[in-house]
């Protein structure tokens, strides 16, 4: 540069800065901002779109929470076994969550099951003032303490039922619900629990697509 020109670049520089600018800088600022939000709006729905919904699963696409996420998952599970299904009435699957570190296998519950677990929370956690939002947690919970039937290999029974056929609620007995769902809590780390849970949605929309493919198979 010349000596001219860099006087004139000085001179630009340590001029003040008019309103015109700062409005100029900040229309710059949002249109930033809107060009950001719509790559992250593609990219959702481009994960969207990476797993083929036939179910109404919602995620939030926090963390592990996010289709691509599942369809990886889901391409390491073995096909469910539509015997089980017919001659038991629920279905499991072994669910390679993280190869080699995290093995779940889950088991579908009875509409018994889940309305009670349902009908659990709501008294127990309303009774104390909770929200909506933790009734449905302590029910997800509850679902999870009937349904995880081994992690790694170690195995789980079903849990004590009363002469009715509910899950038993007095915790002197070792495989009462509560007791199952603390010893599911002090084994798995929060955030890998919150794993196991996406999963076990998951899981319930896989076996519920069995279900009516297996109807849709009956008809042909």
């Amino acid at each position: 540069m010349t000596p001219a020109e860099i006087a004139e670049a000085a001179r630009k520089s340590s001029r003040k800065r008019t309103t015109e600018d700062i409005l100029s800088d900040a229309r710059g600022a949002e249109q930033a901002l809107e060009e950001a939000k719509k790559v992250l709006t593609d990219n959702k729905e481009a994960e969207e779109k990476s797993v083929d919904d036939l179910d109404d699963t919602t995620y939030t696409h926090v963390g592990m929470d996010r289709p691509v996420v599942r369809k990886a998952i889901e391409s390491r599970c073995a096909p469910f076994d539509l015997d089980e299904l017919i001659l038991t009435g629920s279905v499991s699957q072994v669910v390679p969550i993280v190869k080699g570190k995290l093995v779940i296998k889950f088991l579908t519950l009875s509409d018994a099951d889940e309305l009670w677990c349902d009908q659990m929370a709501h008294t127990s956690v309303l009774k104390e003032g909770g929200t909506n939002n933790m009734v449905a947690q302590m029910s997800l919970r509850l679902q999870l303490a009937l349904s995880v039937r081994a992690i790694n290999g170690r195995e789980y029974g079903d849990v004590s039922r009363t002469p009715k056929g509910t899950p038993a609620l007095d915790t002197k007995d070792p495989d009462c619900i509560s007791n199952r769902a603390d010893d599911l809590s002090r084994g798995l780390e929060s955030t890998v629990m919150r794993l196991v849970a996406h999963n076990y949605v998951w899981f319930k929309a896989r076996a519920i697509r069995l279900l009516i493919d297996s109807i849709f198979l009956q008809d042909g």
